[in-house]
C-alpha cells in the first residue's frame, strides 16, 4: 500500500506524520531494531492518528515533532516484541 498516497488524499496534517514516523521507523530498521516490514506496520498505525483541517507551519512542525517523540518511545517499549 501506498501510506504517502493514502495521506495526501487524507489531507490535514496527515502526510507530516506518515512523513516523520517513516522516517523514525526506517531508522530504527538501519540499527536492527525492527524488521524491515516493521516499517509498513508503523506508518500504517500512525495513519489512525491523523489530524484533519488546514495544516499551518506551526501546526506541521508539531506534529512531525509529536509523532518522532511519540514513536521513538513507542519503539523502545516495544523493541522485544519487533525483533
Amino acid at each position: 500500500p501506498s501510506f504517502a498516497r493514502e495521506a495526501f488524499k487524507m489531507g490535514g496534517l496527515a502526510p507530516s506524520r506518515v512523513n516523520a514516523v517513516n522516517e523514525v521507523a526506517a531508522n530504527a530498521f538501519l540499527r536492527g531494531e525492527i524488521g524491515f516490514m516493521d516499517i509498513v506496520r508503523c506508518v500504517e498505525r500512525s495513519l489512525d492518528k491523523a489530524e484533519s483541517g488546514t495544516p499551518s507551519l506551526e501546526s506541521i512542525l508539531s506534529t512531525d515533532l509529536e509523532a518522532r517523540e511519540t514513536w521513538r518511545e513507542l519503539l523502545v517499549r516495544n523493541r522485544a516484541s519487533y525483533n
